[in-house]
């Protein structure tokens, strides 16, 4: 059983995009940039996948919500190429390219042209930081100590004591003289605060671009220009401003019918050509709220948030994340992370064939559901589930998948949250919930996180006590059709058994359900109406 669901995991859809050999998707970032590089073999070929779903990319051209945009091709190269096409496929075989030609992608009626320039070199860091790969280890990352202090280990090679962290000081002394040997730092998170936990890891990642190391940062657009996060949009500029190895890439769409997407993975994965390379992943964000139960007084640090006077909203969240020393994934995860930059490279050939733990990436509109799809084929099979998920609104694939496994005799046990007060809509978080609970509410167990001013915000799936699933995915439908997700797959069985800890402990600190109060049926039928929103 164990066997079949590791063979299963090893060629699920977390391998993510690109679907070819080397692909190209057009989006509104690569459409704002107009041009973008891409890696391919010499010989190789260059699949660009033309199509484009932003309704309002062009507003003076009535669109539909999706229509597959047609390119004329116009190259320059220094030797013979081939293009024909494949559907919505465009293939380019290139014979003898041995530096660099340039294609233009035209469209007569848009009036909009597109260069590609494309490269014959793979990205070189990345194969280098194979070498050596070491014992991975692995360990979940339980308290909110453990979690900055993980990061922080990663980049400064010493951990903050316990005084430092209460001390709270943004400014405080860092000994950089011993800074581990990194290349390349990838970081991604939906928010990133500007407060104490935010400039904490910033100045370590500008300590290591002055050291020539590559910083590349995502953040979710959308939250980021909310008018109260000025102070976060200055953090971010202050990175940029800092050294051109630092580099934002603030995640967004233009799509009106997808306006809500984000980029809600959440990792730091640090590349050394010398060192072994780390991987950091879960559910939380870089911000305060997961590192303080208590509303931190900012107040010396005028230019920090300032949560107590009520500048943004503070809610202590209580989540894990994975740590994972491991060459092969880090530079996978980071090879997918390159996407967002135009660079592409075949993420499959760099990951170990044999591991018993994968990292994965979701882009739900760019690789067809595929985290949905093995979700579910996961589910309908387990004999015992147990979820650990703040919001609880199953896709319809998913709510059939849980209904299957239940029939089959499945025993599902869930731990979530019926009262958020902390949440930035908490009513309606929580009518979500009892939507979401009324397909399964007698015939799984269900337990309420009960400790006060906390929100439970860990993302955990476990399936049979031999498999677990830890990341930045809810169980709902957005974490699966419209949000970049991340995280870790696993069946080594000293982690599984760590998860099923920390499951247990959620348990005893949370209260069994034996009845739920259904919103009016008007809500009901809107929130399944909506539910990808949600």
């Amino acid at each position: 059983m164990i066997f079949s669901l590791l063979l299963t995991l090893s060629t699920w859809a977390f391998s993510g995009v690109p679907h070819y050999k080397n692909s190209f998707i057009i989006d509104k970032y690569f459409l704002e940039q107009k041009q973008a590089t891409v890696s391919v073999e010499e010989g190789g070929r260059l699949f660009i996948q033309n199509f484009l779903t932003h309704q309002n990319l062009f507003p003076n051209i009535k669109m539909p919500q999706r229509v597959i945009v047609k390119f004329d091709f116009k190259y320059s190269c220094q030797h013979p190429i081939k293009a024909r096409r494949l559907g919505n496929i465009t293939e380019l075989k290139f014979k003898q390219i041995k530096n660099s030609c340039t294609i233009t992608l035209h469209h007569p009626s848009l009036a909009y042209n597109l260069v590609i320039n494309v490269i014959t070199q793979n990205d070189p860091p990345l194969i280098t930081f194979l070498k050596n790969d070491q014992l991975p280890l692995a360990k979940v990352l339980y308290t909110r100590k453990s979690g900055i202090n993980a990061k922080v280990a990663a980049l400064l090679g010493k951990e903050l004591t316990q005084e430092e962290i209460n001390l709270k000081n943004p400014q405080m002394p860092l000994d950089l003289t011993n800074l581990p040997k990194i290349d390349a730092i990838y970081v991604s998170t939906l928010v990133y605060k500007n407060d104490f936990y935010g400039n904490i890891i910033s100045r370590l990642l500008m300590a290591h671009a002055d050291r020539g190391a590559q910083v590349k940062i995502i953040v979710t657009n959308t939250l980021l220009n909310l008018s109260h996060r000025e102070k976060d949009r200055a953090l971010m500029r202050r990175l940029e401003l800092y050294s051109p190895n630092i580099k934002v890439y603030r995640y967004k769409t233009n799509d009106i019918d997808r306006w809500h997407r984000a980029f809600h993975a959440k990792a730091l994965i640090t590349l050394s050509s010398t060192e072994q390379n780390k991987l950091i992943i879960g559910g939380r964000n870089i911000a305060d709220e997961f590192l303080f139960t208590n509303i931190p007084n900012h107040s010396s640090y005028p230019e920090l948030m300032q949560y107590l006077s009520g500048e943004d909203r503070f809610a202590a969240f209580e989540d894990i994340e994975y740590e994972y020393h491991s060459n092969s994934e880090s530079v996978y995860l980071a090879c997918m992370l390159n996407i967002f930059w135009g660079k592409f490279t075949h993420c499959n050939k760099l990951r170990q064939k044999n591991s018993n733990t994968k990292s994965f990436l979701s882009i739900p509109y760019a690789d067809g559901n595929r985290l949905e799809e093995n979700y579910v084929s996961q589910i309908k099979n387990a004999k015992k589930i147990k979820i650990t998920s703040p919001y609880f609104l199953p896709s319809p694939k998913i709510t059939k998948a849980l209904t299957i496994a239940i029939q089959n005799g499945a025993k599902v046990e869930l731990v979530t949250q019926m009262l958020l007060t902390n949440d930035d809509f908490p009513k309606l978080a929580e009518n979500v919930n009892k939507v979401g609970l009324e397909k399964f509410f007698n015939s799984i167990a269900v337990f309420s996180w009960q400790p006060p001013k906390t929100i439970i915000h860990s993302k955990i799936i476990i399936l049979d006590d031999s498999i677990a699933l830890v990341g930045s995915p809810n169980m709902d439908s957005r974490s699966f059709t419209q949000d970049i997700e991340g995280g870790l797959v696993t069946s080594d069985p000293e982690v599984v058994g760590q998860l099923l800890k920390v499951f247990e402990d959620y348990k005893a600190q949370s209260q069994r359900l034996n009845k739920i109060t259904l919103p009016s049926t008007l809500v009901r039928f809107l929130i399944n109406l909506l539910e990808n929103y949600f």
